[in-house]
């Protein structure tokens, strides 16, 4: 007897839906990336996270490499709404490369454009623009981001804009 696996589908994206970030139908690739995205550790956890992101002003996160730490929270920080009104959630990576290639992954997973909705900021190089609510950084180009306007920056911090999520290596 063969089994057959059921295909998933999310209710509130079917196909021929809209992307709120674009204003565009989604793309077949959205949907087959979607799939996929449902597969990670952290996915099963994203409305818990949601709660308790509204509840909390500092959350831990541990995960193994690969759970989706990284490329997923930031998405569910958007979706669930912190990004309006011009705010913006950061990410920190510790390398160039890491920064670059997160957000074009995360880009390709939102189908929106990297340096439009989704950008990246290292040192020497800034894509983003004035669409951007999701921006992977390098933690040098954070701060220094942060010491050319310390007014501005620790009064953003403050009011809450941005969304500042670190990921660090802790050893013992």
């Amino acid at each position: 007897m063969q089994v057959k696996k059921k295909q998933r589908t999310d209710v509130s994206r079917e196909s021929g839906s809209i992307s709120p970030h674009t204003g565009r139908t989604y793309s077949p690739k959205y949907y087959e990336i979607l799939n996929k995205r449902k597969d990670l550790p952290v996915w099963q956890q994203r409305q818990d996270f949601k709660g308790i992101l509204s509840t909390n002003q500092t959350l831990i996160l541990v995960g193994e490499t690969g759970s989706g730490k990284t490329t997923q929270i930031p998405q569910f920080v958007v979706d669930a709404g912190y990004t309006g009104n011009g705010k913006m959630c950061v990410c920190t990576q510790p390398r160039r490369v890491a920064a670059m290639s997160v957000a074009r992954r995360v880009a390709e997973e939102m189908d929106v454009g990297i340096g439009e909705e989704v950008g990246y900021s290292i040192r020497f190089e800034e894509a983003t623009g004035p669409r951007t609510f999701l921006k992977y950084s390098t933690d040098g180009a954070s701060i220094n981001s942060c010491t050319k306007n310390p007014s501005a920056s620790v009064g953003l911090f403050l009011r809450g804009n941005p969304i500042l999520m670190g990921y660090f290596m802790c050893s013992d």
